[in-house]
């Protein structure tokens, strides 16, 4: 049952998520050449961070299209593009014999991988590395901060090669969100890290969370803090992930979330992308005739534009169910 916002709003609410996840959308679909995880014949970090990120969306997506029809938003001819461009990076030769050239790295090389095997395709050469890699002892044998362990087991689970449900609570214990007992000291990263971590414990939407009543309670009040904070900032790329946040918690509509909600959507661009923050935002502002801006628009927007994807589907997915 909506409270405090009338149907009449929450209706003209979802045409107005509607339209930003869809100019979404087609922003990230005409730039996927920019996902590629290598410049000429060097492999490029960033790249390899940005791919993995589309190919999560990518995973999302495809879940709920399967799920709902499409959410309204034009998935059916916009997902078969990004599988497309996905499986071609994946069969790359070169990118493809990263993880066996350097084992260390290989889990962050395999996450394209990894959310495309949760969808149905198979390569039998990286199934063969994976085998490889499980002999050799990896992704186990490289240590990682109590989030990243979150959250390289969900995208093990999420593969289809962790059949069981990990366990949330372990994982969870040592991680910022539960140890953290004031919003004041937190750090961008800090921030981040409960961010990615709520993320991984509710799979986007797909499942409550697996805590207690007042463990929810009191990271929605966490939550909530760092949202007001963030705004004031206008920190789009952070504030748009607490409020996927909030979603995922359940949180109740209130005035707080829906104005921060529709001061996130105003930040974006007429073709839908949304700079990270409002430093970026002046900037971008500031060189549109230069021959450089492309290159520096994409990686000014692209993870915001995606946070920004995610949270309008899920937007869309709650408002749906609680009709």
């Amino acid at each position: 049952m909506k409270t405090q916002l009338s149907l009449k709003k929450v209706k003209s609410e979802n045409g107005n998520i509607l339209k930003l996840g869809t100019n979404n959308l087609h922003w990230l679909t005409l730039r996927l050449n920019h996902f590629i995880p290598w410049q000429g014949d060097k492999i490029n970090e960033a790249g390899i961070k940005a791919c993995a990120e589309l190919a999560l969306a990518y995973n999302h997506l495809k879940q709920w299209q399967n799920k709902s029809e499409g959410l309204a938003l034009p998935l059916r001819d916009i997902l078969p593009q990004w599988h497309t461009f996905l499986v071609q990076v994946c069969e790359n030769t070169a990118y493809s014999e990263m993880p066996r050239k350097n084992p260390a790295q290989a889990f962050n090389y395999l996450i394209p991988y990894f959310f495309l095997r949760g969808t149905g395709y198979r390569s039998s050469y990286h199934e063969a590395t994976l085998r490889y890699l499980q002999k050799w002892g990896y992704p186990k044998t490289t240590e990682v901060i109590p989030f990243r362990q979150l959250d390289r087991q969900y995208v093990l689970w999420k593969s289809g090669l962790q059949k069981r449900l990990p366990n949330w609570i372990s994982l969870y214990a040592n991680t910022t969100a539960a140890c953290h007992r004031s919003s004041i000291y937190l750090d961008d990263a800090s921030v981040y890290s409960i961010t990615h971590t709520l993320f991984y414990l509710t799979d986007f939407g797909g499942q409550t969370a697996p805590l207690s009543d007042s463990e929810v309670k009191r990271l929605i009040t966490t939550v909530e803090s760092l949202l007001v904070h963030y705004w004031r900032c206008k920190n789009w790329d952070i504030l748009g992930e607490l409020l996927i946040n909030l979603l995922n918690l359940n949180c109740k509509e209130s005035n707080l979330i829906a104005d921060a909600s529709r001061t996130f959507r105003e930040a974006a661009q007429e073709d839908g992308a949304i700079p990270a923050n409002h430093t970026v935002q002046a900037q971008l502002a500031s060189q549109s005739n230069d021959a450089s801006r492309p290159d520096l628009e994409f990686s000014y927007c692209y993870h915001t534009t995606l946070v920004s994807l995610l949270y309008c589907s899920i937007a869309l997915l709650s408002s749906y169910s609680n009709e």
